[in-house]
C-alpha cells in the first residue's frame, strides 16, 4: 500500500466529522467557543470543505458570534485546496521560493494586489470615520471579504493607523490568518 492510499481516509473522515459537528452545532444554535474549537480541530486535518459546506447549508446568517470560526474555516479551506493542488502537481521538480521573480513576471497581478490593499485600507478608514460621525457603517463581511481577496496587508495597516477594529477577534486574529493563507496560495502558485 502506497503512502497516498494510506492517507486517503484521513481527509474523508475529517470532512465527515467536521461536517457533522458544524451541522449539529448550527442546528442546535451552539455558538460558544467550545463549538468553534471542536469544529476547527476537526477541520484541520483536511476537513475544511465539510465544515464550510455544513455552515453554508445550515447556518447561512453571518453573526458576530461565529465570525471568527467562519474566517478560520475560509482561510483553512483556501490553504487546504492550494496545498492539494501543489501536492497533486508536484513531481519532484525543484521548488520555486522567490516571490520577487514570480511577481516580476506578472506585473498585472502586482497592480491588482496593490489596488486591493489600497481599497481595503481606504474602506477601513471610511468605516472608522463613519463610526465617529454616526453615519452608516461598512458591513463586517465587506471588510473581511476585501481582506480575504488579497487586501489583508492593507487591512492590517489600516487597523494600526486608524486604531479601528482592534478589539474584534475576527479582525485581530482573522487578518493574520488571511496573510498566512495568502502566503500558502502564493507558494502554490509559484510552484504550479
Amino acid at each position: 500500500m502506497n503512502l497516498q492510499a494510506a492517507w486517503l481516509p484521513v481527509p474523508l473522515i475529517s470532512n465527515l466529522a467536521a461536517f457533522l459537528a458544524a451541522a449539529l452545532f448550527a442546528r442546535l444554535h451552539r455558538t460558544g467557543p467550545a463549538s468553534g474549537v471542536i469544529t476547527g480541530l476537526l477541520a484541520l486535518p483536511g476537513g475544511a470543505p465539510g465544515a464550510v459546506l455544513a455552515l453554508f447549508l445550515f447556518d447561512r446568517k453571518a453573526r458576530k458570534e461565529t465570525m471568527l470560526l467562519r474566517v478560520f474555516l475560509a482561510c483553512l479551506l483556501a490553504a487546504q485546496l492550494a496545498l492539494l493542488c501543489f501536492f497533486l502537481s508536484f513531481h519532484g521538480q525543484p521548488l520555486h521560493l522567490n516571490p520577487f521573480a514570480f511577481f516580476a513576471a506578472r506585473p498585472a497581478l502586482v497592480w491588482v494586489l496593490a489596488l486591493l490593499n489600497l481599497v481595503s485600507f481606504a474602506v477601513f478608514g471610511l468605516d472608522k470615520r463613519a463610526a465617529k460621525t454616526g453615519r452608516r457603517r461598512v458591513r463586517i463581511t465587506v471588510l473581511l471579504a476585501l481582506c480575504y481577496a488579497g487586501g489583508a496587508a492593507g487591512g492590517l495597516l489600516a487597523m494600526a493607523v486608524f486604531r479601528h477594529k482592534t478589539q474584534k477577534s475576527y479582525f485581530t486574529a482573522g487578518l493574520p490568518l488571511m496573510l498566512v493563507m495568502q502566503a500558502v496560495v502564493l507558494f502554490t502558485a509559484m510552484n504550479l
